[in-house]
């Protein structure tokens, strides 16, 4: 979350060379994807092994299994929803790679659809 709350959001303001722009975005996102999926992982477990120590006290433990239900949905979330935009900007990377001139709208309004499926609503002004 600290990705698309930040990262992204400062990305977006201070940064005016798309093609600047879009690679650190790469980068963040190759550090996100390969730390986020083990941390939703980890989370279940600690929210699975909460639920089975309140239902052997006998108490509530239906609202530890659905927050983990809930932490391990990003999975799929990710590759439904998605999968379209990190394509996008991923097609802009290897473009601005391979030396093509990219837009910086186009890369700012991907990232802040980005940031939108991230749950990101705030607005900034960017300069």
């Amino acid at each position: 979350m600290a990705l698309s709350y930040i990262t992204v959001p400062i990305f977006r303001s201070t940064i005016s060379d798309p093609a600047l722009l879009v690679h650190l975005w790469s980068r963040m996102y190759h550090y996100g994807h390969l730390s986020a999926p083990p941390m939703a992982l980890m989370t279940l477990a600690m929210y699975l092994y909460t639920a089975r120590t309140y239902s052997a006290r006998g108490t509530g433990w239906a609202l530890p299994v659905v927050a983990g239900i809930t932490t391990i949905s990003i999975v799929p979330f990710t590759f439904i929803c998605m999968v379209p935009t990190n394509d996008e900007l991923f097609r802009l990377t290897a473009e601005s790679d391979a030396g093509s001139v990219i837009s910086l709208d186009e890369v700012r309004g991907l990232l802040v659809k980005w940031g939108w499926l991230h749950f990101e609503h705030r607005r900034e002004n960017v300069n």
